[in-house]
């Protein structure tokens, strides 16, 4: 994962997450008596993309402190110092899928009132399953075995990006989120992202945007995965 474009744009994405559901919550495993939810996938691929831990109730977010896994074979805990939404100095925590199995992760956290509690979530990770026969962005067909989980290494030329994507027979696109933004803070959701990717039809988007990016989230009806496509008229995005 490319930390360093989250501590940038931590706040504003955490609240699109929110509000798109780009983040996947689970209530199983949260504390029944505080009902504060872990927000991660109950399934990660192996290979995938780190996944960041946050945990929440409502449209209140809490303060990770601290992050364990119970088998670090499986699952990994990754973390490194950020900024928060409020533009304070604070330890990020991810969870890296490292090998088919299960493990259960436990979570510390403290309330926006204060309170410290503890809560476990088990999540299993997965073999990779395959499952884009065919991507071209932009008329470039991508190389997915090089990239199983994300794209990022495109350039933006012109107001608009090409996405031509075809599936393993079982899976479908279920949702697409797209956004694109600039380094002055400037943010736009893209409309109607599902629809377009689904048709091949270009993506259109105003020119003063220089980040674009979208989220396709792919089922086969029991499980769901992830491919990100991040381009950029910078060198570095």
């Amino acid at each position: 994962m490319k930390k360093r474009s989250l501590s940038r744009y931590l706040s504003l994405l955490l609240a699109v997450a929110v509000a798109l559901g780009l983040v996947c919550f689970n209530t199983g495993d949260a504390m029944a008596q505080s009902d504060w939810t872990i927000g991660s996938p109950d399934v990660l691929w192996k290979g995938a993309d780190s996944q960041w831990v946050n945990v929440w109730k409502g449209n209140q977010n809490a303060t990770v402190t601290k992050v364990s896994s119970g088998n670090t074979k499986v699952i990994a805990i990754e973390k490194f110092k950020g900024e928060n939404e409020k533009g304070k100095t604070q330890t990020f925590y991810y969870i890296a899928p490292k090998s088919t199995g299960k493990a259960t992760i436990t979570v510390n956290f403290t309330t926006p009132g204060g309170k410290k509690l503890k809560a476990k979530k088990t999540i299993r990770v997965k073999k990779y399953p395959n499952e884009i026969t065919s991507l071209k962005v932009n008329g470039k067909k991508v190389n997915i075995s090089k990239n199983k989980f994300r794209y990022d290494k495109g350039k933006i030329t012109a107001s608009k990006v090409k996405v031509a994507l075809k599936l393993k027979k079982g899976w479908k696109i279920a949702n697409v989120y797209g956004n694109c933004w600039n380094n002055s803070g400037s943010f736009k959701e893209i409309k109607n992202a599902k629809s377009l990717v689904k048709k091949g039809s270009e993506i259109k988007f105003p020119k003063k945007y220089s980040e674009f990016e979208l989220l396709i989230e792919m089922t086969n009806g029991k499980d769901m995965i992830d491919y990100h496509i991040r381009l950029s008229r910078n060198k570095n995005p």
